[in-house]
C-alpha cells in the first residue's frame, strides 16, 4: 500500500529572520566598524602630517640650493595645482645664448598640498597672496626668513626657515611644544673669532 504523503508543517508564507539572527548580524556589523573606522579615521592625520614633512624637506632642499652659490632659487607655489616646487635659476641647455631660465629642480619632489590644509606663507613677516607667488634668494647671498603656515583639520603647524638657517624647524600646535633655536650670533663682535667651533 502506498503512502501517502505527510503535509508540511511548515506555515506556506516565506520564513523571516528570526531575532537571534538580526542580533548576530548586527553585532558582527558594528564589531567590523569598529575596527575598521578608526584606522580610516587616521589616514588623513597621517596625509597632513606627511605634507608638513614635505615641506620642511622642501625648504631645506631650498637652503641647501642657496649655500651652493650657484645661481638664484626660488620657491614658487601654484594654486591652481596646489604644489609648491623648487626652482633653480640655470642656462637653458636647448638654446645656450638664450638668457637664463627658471627650471625646476628635478633632485627636489614637488610637494601636492592636500584640499583639506590652508597654506598661508609670509616672507619677512609679510603675507604673500592668496593665488600663485614666489620666494627667492637674493644674488647677494641673503633671503629673506620664509614661513609656511599649514592649517588643516588635524594639524596645524608652522614650517620656518630663517635667514641664517641651513635647516627649517616645525612648530606643531596641535602635537608638541614650540622648539626654541639659539638665535645667530657675531662670533667676531663676540670676541670669539679664535675659538674652535
Amino acid at each position: 500500500m502506498p503512502r501517502e504523503p505527510k503535509p508540511h508543517s511548515c506555515p506556506s508564507g516565506p520564513r523571516g529572520f528570526t531575532i537571534i539572527e538580526v542580533v548576530i548580524a548586527v553585532l558582527v556589523i558594528s564589531l567590523m566598524a569598529g575596527l575598521i573606522i578608526p584606522r580610516l579615521g587616521g589616514v588623513g592625520k597621517r596625509a597632513e602630517q606627511l605634507t608638513v614633512d614635505r615641506v620642511a624637506d622642501l625648504l631645506a632642499a631650498f637652503s641647501y640650493r642657496d649655500s651652493l652659490a650657484s645661481g638664484s632659487t626660488a620657491l614658487e607655489y601654484s594654486s591652481s595645482e596646489g604644489s609648491l616646487t623648487l626652482l633653480l635659476l640655470r642656462r637653458n641647455p636647448d638654446n645656450p645664448a638664450e638668457t637664463e631660465v627658471w627650471m625646476r629642480d628635478t633632485l627636489a619632489p614637488v610637494v601636492r598640498i592636500p584640499e583639506s590644509i590652508i597654506l598661508n606663507a609670509y616672507e619677512d613677516g609679510a603675507l604673500m597672496p592668496n593665488g600663485d607667488w614666489s620666494l627667492l634668494t637674493n644674488l647677494d647671498g641673503t633671503r629673506p626668513k620664509i614661513e609656511i603656515e599649514l592649517a588643516g583639520s588635524v594639524v596645524n603647524a608652522t614650517v620656518m626657515l630663517d635667514p641664517w638657517s641651513q635647516t627649517p624647524s616645525v612648530v606643531d600646535e596641535y602635537n608638541e611644544a614650540p622648539r626654541v633655536l639659539p638665535d645667530a650670533i657675531d662670533l667676531d663682535a663676540a670676541g670669539q673669532e679664535r675659538d674652535p667651533w
